[in-house]
């Protein structure tokens, strides 16, 4: 007799899987030698097991901090050069960039960024991201009230890319499969801003 798993089942009451007679020798022989398979590939004696375990999720957890500081430091390298392009439209701070990253959350972090240097803007940053297109908007919200709306630039420009998207007025994501459009499309961004300005007056 062997116990296999004990959880909740609701409210004041658990329940424990058991196996009995011989599933339960057949479950302790799959065990024993499930064991033994990855002891001999870590080439550790079982008894050292746990603590072989817990070193090796400690420096699978430090490399992906470190890959993660890398692509911060890579993004904002980035973000850096794409800033010094930026331009303005009717009076107005304007980006429009293309990056090289993996993850969306860091084209979030850039138009963070870009908010930071200009209170009031605009910014959308598009990056091929697993051979998709990927592109993030921000608009200030004083640009809100004169018409513009970050959520509607991006359901345009996703269309471009052969996709589509959405958002807040402020912040808004949204890519295609087409990423060889990616370019055009922000190309075309600039003038849908300045479209939607001029219909505000």
């Amino acid at each position: 007799f062997i116990i296999t798993a004990e959880g909740s089942v609701s409210a004041g009451t658990r329940r424990i899987e058991a196996l009995t007679g011989r599933k339960a020798l057949d479950y302790i022989e799959i065990s024993l030698d499930t064991l033994d398979s990855v002891c001999a590939q870590l080439q550790i004696a079982p008894d050292v097991l746990p603590e072989k375990v817990s070193q090796l999720l400690t420096a699978e957890t430090s490399a992906q901090k470190a890959r993660a500081d890398s692509d911060l430091h890579l993004a904002r390298s980035q973000f850096d050069t794409a800033l010094a392009a930026a331009t303005d439209i009717l009076g107005i701070p304007y980006l429009a960039a293309r990056v090289e990253v993996n993850d969306a959350n860091l084209l979030r972090k850039m138009t963070d960024w870009y908010q930071q240097e200009y209170p009031s803007g605009v910014v959308i940053i598009g990056s091929q991201i697993h051979s998709r297109a990927s592109v993030v908007a921000r608009v200030s919200m004083d640009l809100v009230k004169r018409g513009l709306h970050a959520g509607i630039l991006i359901a345009n420009i996703s269309k471009l890319v052969g996709g589509r998207g959405g958002g807040k007025p402020t912040l808004a994501q949204g890519g295609g499969k087409e990423a060889s459009r990616l370019d055009d499309a922000l190309a075309a961004a600039e003038e849908m801003v300045e479209r939607a300005l001029a219909e505000q007056g």
